[in-house]
């Protein structure tokens, strides 16, 4: 999955005290297949984020966070494996009480990162990631974080959000939503664990085949068409 390693330096306590955090880097999901270029994209990406300088600029509430500028495949990230094992053992508490503070804050931690520091000076283009810590289904800690990029001022926001649409006949569609999905099975997703059959990408390549200026609605055939039920 290939693996890489940063530093950055918490902020200084009111006593002086001041830690340095070292991660160790790693895809634990490959979307693309192993010979694709868009893997080696992801391993030059990965060269590219562990050869960097990073800092840290603010704590973000998780519920602030607009998931639609994260971007990129994730990085796991776990305590690093640096000097002796003792050392070693000192940086796992230091990243356990890391992802215990996060967690419990519900926060994210907002770094930035440079490539080259002295060109940085000179040219002022940086990336942003936020790491955030990972919570086991029963609502543990992991052992593990995420970092993600985040959207900067350097990258082009190319669609400006939907403002929203207008309320009229909210109420029909409303029930029409709830009825069809307040069947479905609720819970965690594992890809593992989910079917797939023929019969289901048949039904959805017949549903393409449709014109889209309409959308059947189960059995009674009820067609959404210029805004009416």
């Amino acid at each position: 999955s290939g693996a890489g390693r940063i530093s950055f330096d918490l902020p200084e306590t009111l006593d002086g005290t001041q830690c340095s955090v070292t991660l160790d880097l790693s895809y634990s999901v490959l979307p693309y297949p192993c010979n694709s270029p868009a893997v080696q994209g992801m391993v030059d990406d990965l060269r590219s984020v562990t050869s960097s300088y990073f800092e840290v600029v603010q704590l973000a509430p998780l519920s602030s966070v607009d998931m639609s500028l994260i971007y990129g495949v994730s990085f796991t990230a776990r305590a690093g494996l640096e000097g002796d094992l003792e050392q070693f053992r000192e940086m796992q508490k230091l990243v356990r009480e890391l992802w215990r503070y996060l967690a419990s804050q519900d926060v994210a931690l907002v770094l930035r990162s440079v490539e080259n520091y002295c060109d940085y000076q000179k040219n002022p283009v940086s990336s942003l990631f936020l790491l955030i810590a990972q919570v086991t289904p029963d609502g543990n800690i992991a052992g593990n974080g995420l970092l993600c990029r985040y959207v900067s001022k350097s990258n082009q926001i190319l669609e400006k959000p939907d403002v929203g649409v207008s309320d009229e006949a909210a109420d029909d569609y409303g029930e029409v939503i709830s009825t069809s999905l307040d069947f479905l099975d609720k819970g965690i997703v594992n890809p593992l664990l989910l079917k797939e059959t023929e019969d289901d990408f048949t039904e959805i390549y017949n549903t393409n085949e449709q014109s889209f200026s309409s959308v059947r609605c189960g059995s009674n055939k009820k067609t959404v068409d210029n805004g009416r039920v």
